[in-house]
């Protein structure tokens, strides 16, 4: 038995962002400096990528061109699937620019409907597009979709982000 009396290799330090994952007992300390997940003998280092509070995701700061998740600046729109954020891959959409005058969001894209709240933010100043089979898509689905300023956007993912992704604007 372990002096913490868990039965999981030595007490970790307190604080930090890894210590609610330490005290869960899913760990063991292989050597001084790394932790390994004790259900699927992946270094911890390599864990910390994937979240398993999905509601701990922090918008820092938005401003036209750039947004701040989690301490990471993104200078191109964002897709926030299940907690991950990657970039959004509007190439499919781009035939569609010259008919709305702007790469609109189009059901072609990998939106990620795995949620039951889809949430667009259209930009600084509301100019994103979104094409009717995204909104036909949404219904298909049964989920609903809210299109609003990225800023509303944001204050949305704050309030309650449970079982929502999101697709942000960050220019226009």
């Amino acid at each position: 038995m372990s002096p913490s009396g868990t039965g999981h290799g030595t007490a970790p330090q307190r604080g930090g962002p890894d210590t609610a994952f330490r005290e869960s007992g899913y760990y063991t300390r292989a050597r001084e400096s790394q932790l390994i997940c004790s259900f699927s003998k992946i270094p911890f280092a390599a864990l910390n990528v994937m979240r398993f509070d999905f509601s701990a995701m922090r918008i820092d700061s938005f401003s036209f061109g750039s947004i701040r998740i989690d301490g990471h600046t993104y200078h191109h729109d964002v897709v926030i699937d299940r907690g991950r954020v990657r970039e959004r891959r509007k190439g499919p959409s781009k035939r569609h620019r010259e008919s709305f005058g702007h790469t609109p969001l189009s059901a072609e894209e990998e939106i990620p409907w795995g949620c039951r709240r889809q949430v667009i933010g259209t930009g600084a100043a509301d100019a994103l597009p979104v094409m009717e089979a995204v909104r036909d898509e949404a219904r298909r689905r049964h989920a609903e979709l809210v299109t609003v300023p990225t800023e509303q956007a944001i204050d949305l993912l704050a309030g309650d982000a449970k079982d929502t992704n999101a697709i942000l604007h960050v220019t226009c």
